[in-house]
């Protein structure tokens, strides 16, 4: 299924089982980590204040201070689950100027959402406060001059109802759901984790990666759960991760409905470990010469080993790696009887194994 329009009308969702519907594929990208003010980059996980693109979560035991500034924010979501403070400034009997804190969300990927317990406060004593709420040309909460629970509300918005307010056509909610999104780093492969909390029509997620961050390429198929309100987890272990020669690598999902309509989650980037573990062997089988081909991002020391058909050590030696491409001839490999053997070559974080043989 498509990504559904926008009406221009401001209409009223009970959030039922669905916390979140946004167009697009979307996660959250920033959540409230402590008590704190909006505008502070500790407040937030990740570090920094929220801005255009982002999903903005309040957890149930988290208080966000929107104090004495005014933020604009385009294409940007508000999840309130716990106590989002609309607060004057600090201000001075001098002049009377009091700086109140708004919240302006532009963009038709716009929108405010205070779950059931969430509560949006004035926090002042002022009446005829100017401090609001806006979403996409309309008001939807204002302030009234309360401390608590309270705000003047425009339309039907409902901040201590469990509701959402935002100017969009629920004809055809979006398919999934994606709640975490995540790419760590084994010796072995590159493992992809995500999960959603609720799916429709999910036919199957397609993997896909890069090595530049533009051009992607569908290297896995992952069935999906179809409709469902649970939560589902996946995980990929993508095992050619090792073999590739670039120090970060970029994934994303593709999710396919079952008419063939799909969406993009957002990317994920994976930082390989400070050496690289593949290792090219050259020629195989060989006689006189082993040479090896292996890339590193930095200087680095590297131990070869190579073994007999009964396990024994036939040969050691160290090399220093150089930043970027570095060619190694294994030295005294004249003097090891041809037979087959196990090479292995470790760096720090990384070992390579692989059967050569001398003949």
């Amino acid at each position: 299924m498509g990504k559904y329009a926008i009406s221009p009308l401001l209409v009223l969702v009970s959030l039922l089982t669905v916390v979140l519907s946004v167009p697009g594929f979307a996660q959250v990208t920033k959540t409230a980590a402590q008590n704190g003010n909006w505008h502070a980059a500790s407040t937030w996980t990740p570090s920094g204040m929220p801005g255009d693109n982002d999903v903005i979560l309040i957890p149930a035991d988290r208080v966000v201070t929107v104090r004495g500034t005014s933020h604009t924010l385009n294409n940007s979501i508000l999840i309130v689950e716990g106590t989002l403070n609309m607060s004057n400034g600090d201000f001075s009997f001098g002049c009377f100027c009091i700086p109140y804190g708004n919240l302006t969300f532009t963009g038709e990927d716009s929108g405010v959402i205070v779950e059931e317990g969430g509560t949006v406060n004035d926090n002042t004593y002022f009446e005829g406060d100017n401090m609001f709420i806006r979403v996409q040309d309309t008001n939807v909460w204002s302030g009234n001059g309360c401390s608590s629970n309270c705000g003047t509300i425009q339309g039907s918005f409902t901040p201590t109802a469990g509701r959402m307010a935002a100017p969009i056509d629920l004809a055809n909610p979006l398919p999934v759901e994606l709640v975490s999104f995540t790419a760590t780093a084994s010796l072995q492969a590159a493992v992809l984790q995500w999960a959603t909390a609720s799916e429709h029509n999910n036919h199957y997620f397609s993997v896909e990666r890069s090595v530049d961050g533009h051009a992607f390429e569908a290297i896995a198929e992952v069935a999906g759960a179809g409709s469902s309100s649970q939560t589902h987890r996946y995980e990929f272990a993508d095992p050619e991760a090792a073999s590739l020669l670039s120090p970060v690598l970029y994934y994303r999902l593709r999710q396919v409905d079952f008419d063939g309509s799909f969406h993009y989650s957002p990317v994920v980037t994976l930082q390989r470990p400070t050496e690289l573990d593949r290792v090219e062997v050259q020629p195989n089988p060989f006689r006189e010469r082993l040479m090896l081909s292996l890339y590193s991002p930095s200087s680095a020391q590297v131990q070869v080993r190579l073994f007999d058909a009964r396990g024994q050590e036939a040969l050691v030696q160290a090399y220093a790696l150089q930043k970027g491409a570095n060619q190694l001839e294994i030295n005294a490999i004249q003097q090891v009887p041809a037979g087959v053997y196990l090479l292995e070559v470790q760096g720090q974080t990384w070992v390579n194994r692989q059967k050569v043989v001398k003949f």
